[in-house]
Order: C-alpha cells, then sequence, then structure tokens
C-alpha cells in the first residue's frame, strides 16, 4: 500500500487544531461573528449534539426508573425524548442546513435560529418536568415555525425543491396533527383513538416520511449513484418533476391512511400497507444491494438502516405478537443507523473531510453491533418478563454506547468550519 493510501485510510476523523477557526490568527470579534455566521448557515452544528443529548437521556430514563430514581413509569417521557427530541432535533438540524441550500435561498437569520431553539430546549425542559401538555404543544409549535420557515424560502426560491420533500413535507404536518392530538386528549378529550394516532403521528410518520422523501434524493447523491429526484437547477418545475412529486403525494396518502387503519385497531394491515409502499417508493430510488468497494463503510450503514426501517412493519403484520420488537427493530437499528449515517454525511462533509466517506470508517461496525445487541435485549425485554428490568437496562446502554461511540469519532467535526465537501 503506498503511503498516500495508508495516510487516508488510517486518517482520525476527529479534528485537528490547525483546522479550527479560532486558530487561524484571526481577530477575537471576526472569529464570534465567522461562529455565528457558520451556526445560521448550519444550524445542525448545534441542533445535532442537542438531539443526542436527548436521545441518551430517552434510554437512561429505563435504568433510573428501575434504580428508583424515577418514581413514575417513564414510558410517556421515553416516548417523547426519542421521537420529539431524538429524531426531531436531527430533523430540524439538516432540514435547518438543507433546506435554504436546496431551495437556493438565504439561510436562517438569528431570531429563526433563537426562536427555533427556545422552542426545542422549552418543549424538552416540560417533558422533563412531566408537563406532557406544554411539551407536546411547544413542539407543535417548533414544527409549525419550521414549515413557516421554509415556506418562506419556497416562495423566495431560486430553484425548485427536489420532488420527494413533498413527501417529508406531509410527514412534517402529519406531527403537527399527531401533537395537536395529544394535547386534546391531554386535556381530557379521552379517545383512544386520538392517542393512538397521535403517537404513531409523532413517533413514526414524524420519521418515515422525512426518510423517504429526503432519502430519495440525499442518499443516491450520497452513494453516487444517479438518483430520480436530481434535475437541473430551475425555478419553475422541470420536466420529469411533476411525476416525481405526484408519487410522493400518492405515496404520502397511502401511508398516512395506513396510520390511521392502525389507530383503529387494525394493526396488521396497516403496518402491511406501510411496508408495502414504503418499499416500493425506496425501491425505486435507493439500490438496497450496494457493492462495498464502490460505496465504502458508511453507505453500507445506511442501507443497513433502511433494511431495518422497511422490515419493522413487515415483521409486525406477519408476527403481530411482537409488535413491540417490530417497531424497536425500525427505530433501534434503522432509524439510528440511518440518522447517524446521514449525520455523518453532513457534519464530515461541512468539515471539509469528504474523502473519508468511501474509506474503512471501521467503528460503525462496533455501533452496528451495539445496536444490533440493544434491540435483541429489548427484544427479551416483552418476552422474559422475570428478567424485564436487566434486559431494559442492558438494551439502554448498548444503544449509549453505539451513540456515544459516533459521539467520539464525529461529533467533534461540528466545530470545524471547513470547505464543503
Amino acid at each position: 500500500m503506498s503511503e498516500e493510501k495508508t495516510k487516508i485510510r488510517y486518517q482520525k476523523v476527529t479534528p485537528v487544531q490547525s483546522e479550527m477557526v479560532w486558530c487561524q490568527g484571526m481577530a477575537p470579534a471576526k472569529v464570534k461573528r465567522s461562529v455565528l455566521l457558520a451556526v445560521l448557515e448550519e444550524p445542525y452544528r448545534v441542533f445535532f449534539p442537542l438531539a443526542i443529548a436527548m436521545g441518551i437521556l430517552g434510554v437512561l430514563v429505563w435504568p433510573l426508573f428501575y434504580g428508583g430514581v424515577l418514581k413514575v413509569y417513564p414510558l410517556e417521557l421515553h416516548f417523547r425524548l426519542m421521537s420529539e427530541g431524538f429524531v426531531g432535533g436531527f430533523i430540524l438540524g439538516f432540514l435547518g442546513t438543507a433546506g435554504p441550500r436546496f431551495l437556493s435561498a438565504r439561510a436562517l437569520v438569528l431570531p429563526e435560529l433563537s426562536g427555533g431553539l427556545l422552542l426545542f430546549l422549552g418543549a424538552m425542559a416540560f417533558h422533563l418536568l412531566g408537563y406532557t401538555v406544554m411539551g407536546d404543544a411547544l413542539f407543535g409549535g417548533l414544527i409549525v415555525a419550521l414549515l413557516v420557515v421554509l415556506g418562506v424560502r419556497v416562495v423566495q426560491r431560486e430553484d425548485v425543491p427536489p420532488p420527494g420533500f413533498v413527501l417529508a413535507a406531509i410527514g412534517i404536518l402529519a406531527a403537527v396533527v399527531g401533537a395537536g392530538c395529544l394535547v386534546v386528549f391531554r386535556l381530557g378529550y379521552e379517545s383512544t383513538f386520538l392517542y393512538r394516532l397521535g403517537v404513531l403521528f409523532v413517533s413514526q410518520a414524524l420519521t418515515l416520511l422525512p426518510i423517504l422523501g429526503v432519502g430519495g434524493y440525499v442518499l443516491p447523491a450520497y452513494l453516487g449513484l444517479p438518483g430520480k429526484h436530481a434535475f437541473p437547477d430551475s425555478r419553475t418545475p422541470p420536466p420529469g418533476w411533476k411525476k416525481e412529486a405526484l408519487w410522493a403525494i400518492i405515496t404520502g396518502v397511502f401511508l398516512i391512511f395506513s396510520y390511521l387503519l392502525e389507530a383503529m385497531g387494525r394493526v396488521q394491515t396497516g403496518n402491511l400497507l406501510r411496508a408495502a409502499v414504503s418499499t416500493v417508493y425506496l425501491l425505486r430510488t435507493v439500490p438496497l444491494y450496494l457493492p462495498m468497494k464502490s460505496v465504502g463503510w458508511l453507505s453500507q450503514f445506511i442501507r443497513i438502516g433502511l433494511i431495518c426501517v422497511l422490515a419493522g412493519p413487515f415483521f409486525v403484520a406477519f408476527f403481530p405478537m411482537y409488535q413491540r420488537g417490530g417497531i424497536h427493530a425500525s427505530f433501534i437499528v434503522g432509524v439510528t443507523c440511518v440518522t447517524l449515517g446521514v449525520a455523518t454525511r453532513a457534519v464530515l462533509g461541512h468539515a471539509g473531510k469528504g474523502f473519508l466517506f468511501k474509506t474503512p470508517l471501521r467503528f460503525f461496525i462496533a455501533i452496528a453491533l451495539g445496536l444490533i445487541g440493544s434491540f435483541f435485549f429489548r427484544l427479551g425485554a416483552d418476552h422474559v418478563l422475570a428478567q424485564r428490568m436487566w434486559f431494559l437496562a442492558l438494551a439502554s446502554f448498548l444503544w449509549m454506547i453505539a451513540v456515544l461511540i459516533w459521539v467520539v469519532r464525529v461529533m467533534p467535526n461540528v466545530r470545524v468550519f471547513g470547505s464543503e465537501d
């Protein structure tokens, strides 16, 4: 192996001091402004770390409860920290960064970013303090604010967004409706259907629809493959754009209908419909077979996540007695792999380290094994009731360790302001 290849293969992902903005000899005032502008243009630099923190808190509630620290059964808190905090934080960071760029519109301004941070932190604080209604209301307001911010930029755009973003928008709108359903339920309107629909929209629609919609564009681009959602720059829809947008709308309608079916008690039918529709949509845009030599380890990590995201609903449809297992297969392995994989691409790309995407980033093996182990212990917790406490604790710690490996190896690069790759 040549010296140059060896250097690339074993280069660490963590930043070196020479890459830091504050180490480039700038005057302090100029450095501060440069950092502020970078954060406004790339909000993932603040939302990704917050999302990780919420995810870790979300899994820690189980060992804290069984250890006697928490006195209230933490299922509601766990669900909200993982869906609104972990997933929601990553979605906010990604769309806040990529949304204006895809539209060739201006980046966020300080009041928009500050308002979003306050709403996010406020929602999480209320959930942690046990004020669920206020937390859900603030989260719903935060999603509405995101839609308004991006809607303004759609009007001001110089380019049309990828057509799959229509599907992502449907998922985000569903999350607003879901948060509203949960607020109404908590205020005294006791409807099982309303509660189930709120949980499904916030915990699953907010996750699945953006993964499918945004993934149809960014994943082929990340993998270096031609994509159906890649169109030339144009302020008006170019030829073929409306067809793909119609596919996204139809897919979104069927997926929303699947959640309605499940909320009405048709769990198997709803999951089977969701699995089939999601698979058809994703296979039109992203091939599930990817040769290792051509795409690298990071892409394979994302592929594992996509397979598990699709496998979860199929698992519930054919094995309804393992409903929770199917849900956790989608989330613990699927959503986490896709989220961390896409986040790695964003963080390293904006740090000027795109050359690492096709190198052996072997720490992803440890992350994948940790997530898979976490899933099996979580599955066992529902079927080995005598040891449920220990199984949940082990599942929580394995997920947390896997995420912390990612934090140590990737997260330091949110402080690196390099040329984008």
